[in-house]
Protein backbone atom coordinates (compact mmCIF):
# COMPACT_ATOMS: atom_id res chain seq x y z
CA UNK A 1 0.00 0.00 0.00
CA UNK A 2 1.32 3.34 -0.83
CA UNK A 3 1.16 6.16 1.60
CA UNK A 4 -0.75 9.25 0.00
CA UNK A 5 -0.56 12.70 0.92
CA UNK A 6 -3.52 15.03 0.13
CA UNK A 7 -2.24 18.50 -0.14
CA UNK A 8 -4.96 20.87 0.24
CA UNK A 9 -7.46 21.43 -1.36
CA UNK A 10 -7.48 17.67 -1.55
CA UNK A 11 -7.59 17.07 1.79
CA UNK A 12 -10.90 18.70 2.08
CA UNK A 13 -12.31 16.41 -0.46
CA UNK A 14 -11.04 13.21 1.21
CA UNK A 15 -11.42 14.47 5.00
CA UNK A 16 -8.06 13.42 5.68
CA UNK A 17 -4.28 14.55 4.94
CA UNK A 18 -2.55 10.53 4.95
CA UNK A 19 -4.13 7.62 3.43
CA UNK A 20 -2.68 4.08 2.99
CA UNK A 21 -4.09 3.09 -0.20
CA UNK A 22 -3.86 -0.53 -2.53
CA UNK A 23 -1.99 -0.43 -6.02
CA UNK A 24 0.96 -2.01 -7.95
CA UNK A 25 1.24 1.44 -9.77
CA UNK A 26 0.14 5.13 -9.12
CA UNK A 27 -2.18 4.23 -12.01
CA UNK A 28 -3.81 1.88 -9.77
CA UNK A 29 -3.37 4.05 -6.84
CA UNK A 30 -5.26 6.68 -8.48
CA UNK A 31 -8.20 4.48 -9.67
CA UNK A 32 -8.24 3.12 -5.72
CA UNK A 33 -8.24 6.69 -4.96
CA UNK A 34 -11.51 7.37 -6.83
CA UNK A 35 -13.41 4.27 -5.70
CA UNK A 36 -12.62 4.85 -2.25
CA UNK A 37 -13.52 8.91 -2.30
CA UNK A 38 -15.56 9.14 -5.61
CA UNK A 39 -16.12 11.06 -8.33
CA UNK A 40 -14.81 14.05 -6.96
CA UNK A 41 -11.52 13.12 -7.78
CA UNK A 42 -12.07 11.61 -11.18
CA UNK A 43 -9.82 14.37 -12.37
CA UNK A 44 -6.49 12.00 -11.15
CA UNK A 45 -7.09 10.45 -14.47
CA UNK A 46 -7.78 11.86 -18.13
CA UNK A 47 -10.54 10.98 -20.31
CA UNK A 48 -8.40 8.14 -21.75
CA UNK A 49 -7.86 6.34 -18.41
CA UNK A 50 -4.25 8.33 -18.19
CA UNK A 51 -2.79 10.57 -15.63
CA UNK A 52 -3.92 13.68 -15.93
CA UNK A 53 -1.63 16.60 -16.46
CA UNK A 54 -3.80 19.08 -14.72
CA UNK A 55 -2.73 17.88 -10.98
CA UNK A 56 0.74 17.26 -9.96
CA UNK A 57 1.46 13.37 -8.62
CA UNK A 58 4.17 12.98 -7.09
CA UNK A 59 5.89 9.42 -6.40
CA UNK A 60 8.64 9.64 -3.69
CA UNK A 61 9.35 12.92 -4.75
CA UNK A 62 9.52 12.80 -8.53
CA UNK A 63 7.18 13.73 -10.84
CA UNK A 64 5.04 10.17 -11.96
CA UNK A 65 4.66 12.03 -15.85
CA UNK A 66 8.50 12.23 -15.73
CA UNK A 67 8.93 8.35 -14.29
CA UNK A 68 6.39 5.67 -15.57
CA UNK A 69 2.96 7.81 -15.96
CA UNK A 70 0.33 5.40 -15.14
CA UNK A 71 2.80 2.25 -15.01
CA UNK A 72 5.22 4.25 -12.27
CA UNK A 73 5.64 1.03 -9.93
CA UNK A 74 4.40 1.72 -6.70
CA UNK A 75 6.07 -0.59 -3.61
CA UNK A 76 4.81 -0.66 0.50
CA UNK A 77 6.98 2.10 1.35
CA UNK A 78 5.71 3.98 -1.80
CA UNK A 79 5.58 7.63 -0.36
CA UNK A 80 2.60 9.73 -2.90
CA UNK A 81 2.10 13.12 -2.69
CA UNK A 82 -1.16 14.69 -4.58
CA UNK A 83 -1.12 18.44 -4.56
CA UNK A 84 -2.46 21.23 -7.02
CA UNK A 85 -0.87 22.10 -10.69
CA UNK A 86 -0.36 25.97 -9.83
CA UNK A 87 0.49 26.23 -13.77
CA UNK A 88 2.99 28.53 -14.03
CA UNK A 89 2.84 30.29 -17.16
Amino acid sequence: MAKVRFVSPYNKITGTTWDEIGGNTIGEVCQNIIKKYGEELAFLLDKNGDLSKEVVILVDRRGALTLDGFSTPVKEDTEVIIMEYLGWA
